[in-house]
């Protein structure tokens, strides 16, 4: 995989979705895809298929980084009726392109302020969650090699930040 500092090494992308108050309290891990491609894009549809098969509710708004997007993903989600939340990818911005106008109508709306606001969720789950897994359970790098055996060891770290995320409440 490539690494930022330019190089090529072994790693994994570990994406993951999380549920739970953008105002605090407890979240709650419900999607983890793993994958050796130096890329988020393309991820979002199947995500969004593995948290509803999981929780048996329907994803219909999904915050993202910039890099998760293409055109086509954005299409799909509009067509079924799902509302993507994420700041616009500069290179959109700076197109000399016409752009669908589906595409256009969503980067007006991403620049808007109730948009940005709805962003800033995003910060208070997605990015605990990966810092709890990061810091607390210390995966920044993990014990063992290969997709499967890494795949284990972050399902069993999300069982376990789930499990203490709502510990009072499960034994009261």
């Amino acid at each position: 995989m490539k690494m930022s500092n330019g190089g090529f090494a072994p790693g994994y992308n570990v994406q993951l979705a999380v549920m739970g108050s953008p105002l605090g309290g407890p979240i709650a891990i419900v999607g983890l895809q793993l994958t050796s491609l130096g890329t988020d894009k393309g991820s979002i549809l199947p995500m969004c298929a593995q948290v509803e098969q999981r929780t048996k509710h329907r994803v219909d708004t999904i915050l993202v980084d910039a890099d998760h997007l293409t055109h086509e993903e954005l299409r799909e989600t509009q067509t079924q009726g799902r509302t993507v939340i994420a700041p616009v990818p500069e290179h959109w911005l700076n197109t000399k392109e016409k752009q669908d106008p589906a595409i256009e109508r969503w980067t007006a709306q991403m620049q808007t302020e109730p948009m940005r606001y709805e962003y800033r969720a995003r910060k208070s789950l997605v990015e605990r969650a990966n810092a709890i897994l990061k810091e607390r359970f210390n995966l920044r790098q993990v014990p063992v090699r290969g997709l499967n055996k890494v795949l284990c060891v972050f399902l069993m770290a999300a069982v376990a930040v789930n499990l203490l995320q709502h510990a009072t409440s499960l034994l009261l």
